[in-house]
């Protein structure tokens, strides 16, 4: 159905925007399923359910990872378009998120141009918190 939605010639930019971001989080959470079922998890006590970022509603939104529970932020950002998830995006999603919940800082190196910063900013929409380039004045905007 999504697929469709994503065909049609009269949606607005915003409502092609919303259709792409659940295309890639429907296919996100697909792949996270299938690892869940590969893995032969059967309670959420297991490690490859506590490695995923899960979103609750307990008092307001909490975002829970690897054992770390953080307030969700309800910054908005906009209907940006997400980055497919990988599994390398997921491992920078529990780092930077525990580091976050303990008050550290971190980031993230490689070569120019294979998504840090994208990586970034995507978690930083999913907890709900602000994201700014400090290495790029410029870049402190978005």
């Amino acid at each position: 159905m999504l697929a469709s939605m994503a065909r049609e010639s009269n949606l607005t930019s915003l409502s092609r925007n919303l259709v792409n971001q659940l295309i890639v989080r429907t296919a996100y959470q697909n792949h996270v399923v299938d690892k869940l079922i590969a893995d032969e998890v059967s309670s959420v006590d297991h490690d490859s359910w506590k490695d995923v970022l899960r979103h609750y509603w307990e008092d307001g939104v909490k975002v829970r990872v690897a054992g770390k529970e953080i307030e969700y932020g309800y910054e908005y950002t906009g209907t940006h378009l997400l980055l497919v998830t990988t599994p390398l995006s997921q491992e920078c999603f529990k780092y930077h998120s525990v580091n976050y919940s303990e008050g550290r800082s971190s980031g993230a190196f490689g070569p120019p141009g294979t998504g840090k910063f994208e990586t970034t900013k995507d978690l930083a929409r999913l907890l709900g918190r602000p994201c700014r380039n400090l290495a790029k004045p410029e870049m402190a905007a978005h």
